[in-house]
């Protein structure tokens, strides 16, 4: 209920403008509400009233990153970083934003720490194993996702991923098995699609 959350913060703010939370989490309702720079307004309020946490540095790029504003969520993350360096999650939206931007040495190296801080992160996994297919790194690439899938065995689109690049490493029968996966998993027309090249690929065409 994030419209009737902005009004109540909004006449906290009318009763008490100096607490600064009242800003900072009406600023999360108007993200959530995907009006951006009215969530930038708050949080930048925030930070010239001496709030300047690496959490709102990070909502801050969150919002530019949600804007198409990628060099300034770069900076916005960056200062995150700086203010929290043992949080994986910023590393990780940084990561992203070089992904935006093709900058994909930068990008492996931040899915890279965010891994390192967080062994767990499986999307982290998944995005570097994705920077490793485009650059056709396909054996790196195979086993980001074999990580990622390790981690979360229940997600489709990793079983099919990882069948896409079986399939470009021209192991058939291994894509064959990871598309069969996904489609028992959660049946997509794309997954039946990859499973017929994958048969394609065997000489399997009836």
């Amino acid at each position: 209920q994030y419209e009737l959350a902005i009004e109540q913060y909004t006449q906290g703010i009318a009763c008490d403008s100096t607490i600064i939370l009242l800003y900072t989490n009406r600023g999360d309702a108007y993200f959530a509400l995907k009006q951006y720079e009215q969530a930038r307004n708050d949080w930048m309020f925030a930070v010239a009233q001496g709030f300047d946490t690496a959490s709102v540095s990070n909502s801050l790029g969150n919002a530019s990153y949600n804007q198409g504003h990628y060099e300034q969520a770069l900076q916005e993350y960056t200062k995150a970083i700086r203010q929290a360096p043992e949080e994986a999650g910023y590393f990780y939206n940084r990561a992203d934003t070089y992904y935006k931007l093709n900058q994909y040495e930068q990008a492996i190296e931040d899915y890279t720490q965010t891994i390192k801080l967080d062994a767990t992160y499986h999307v982290a996994y998944a995005r570097r194993g994705d920077i490793h297919s485009v650059l056709k790194q396909y054996e790196q690439a195979w086993a980001d996702y074999d990580q990622a899938l390790a981690l979360k065995p229940d997600f489709a689109e990793y079983s099919n991923e990882r069948g896409n690049i079986s399939y470009n490493l021209t192991h058939f029968e291994e894509a064959l098995q990871d598309y069969t996966r996904a489609i028992d998993l959660a049946p997509q027309a794309v997954y039946f699609y990859n499973r017929g090249d994958a048969r394609n690929g065997l000489d399997q065409y009836e």
